[in-house]
């Protein structure tokens, strides 16, 4: 009993000695859990149902791994690419948060977005919180997109605008389309997948 006793004391003793040499700066933060991966930067402009206005720029410099992909596929003579771009700001701002997400396709050197999303969550002056979700590649146009097969990385621009919301405009009388415009561009790191058969 007392060989029992002495091992408890001693293991006490240890994890006592552990606790207390550790300094604030020793845990680990959210930070330190998310990849830095190069960047998906811009500016957001448009305007709300409520008329506020959104003028946003950003800088979206993390990545959870594997989330910025490259995927070859070999049909006979063709090759298909598909690429996915996908940023967001840091987790450890509640106050903020903003991700995009992008598909890219490409066959015979065209390239074509086949999704686009956008989620930016904000807290705003006058006591009002932004809640914003955009998901539609319609009006958005890609150029000098490149994928270097050496150094894995992805980059290229995106021009155009979402359209938000469509309103009643009582002096012309006429339908119109609240839109949010966008321009970006990204250099990101891509993980590539391979695909294995039988």
């Amino acid at each position: 009993m007392k060989t029992i006793k002495h091992v408890d004391i001693l293991i006490f003793t240890i994890l006592l000695s552990i606790l207390t040499s550790c300094n604030k700066d020793d845990y680990i933060t959210k930070d330190d859990i998310q990849t830095s991966n190069g960047y998906i930067k811009g500016t957001l402009s448009g305007t709300t149902n409520d008329s506020t206005k959104i003028n946003e720029e950003f800088n979206l410099e993390y990545s959870a791994p594997g989330a910025n992909s490259f995927y070859p596929l070999y049909y006979s003579s063709d090759t298909v690419n598909f690429y996915t771009v996908n940023n967001h700001a840091t987790y450890i701002n509640n106050d903020y948060q903003f991700e995009i997400e992008i598909n890219i396709y490409e066959i015979d050197n065209k390239v074509k977005i086949t999704l686009f999303y956008l989620s930016l969550v904000k807290t705003l002056d006058d006591n009002k919180y932004l809640n914003l979700n955009l998901n539609n590649e319609e009006h958005l146009e890609i150029t000098e997109f490149n994928y270097n097969t050496s150094s894995k990385r992805m980059t290229g621009k995106i021009s155009g605008y979402f359209v938000y919301d469509r309103y009643y405009d009582n002096e012309t009388e006429e339908n119109k389309d609240n839109k949010f415009n966008i321009n970006l561009e990204f250099d990101v790191k891509a993980w590539e997948i391979v695909n294995v058969e039988d």
